[in-house]
């Protein structure tokens, strides 16, 4: 799926802060594409209790 995108131009993904990101980064790589591709993380602060 992450190929088929990239193929079609798509240069931007948004995620969360899971084990998505890691797997998409490593899709990219694989595909010799990640220095090409905007990735935004959304990133949920720790509160305090």
């Amino acid at each position: 799926m992450v190929k088929r995108a990239v193929e079609a131009g798509i240069d931007y993904f948004d995620t969360t802060w899971t084990e998505e990101t890691k797997s998409l980064g490593l899709a990219l790589k694989a595909l010799g594409k990640r220095e090409d591709i905007h990735i935004a993380v959304m990133i949920v602060p720790l509160l305090e209790s």
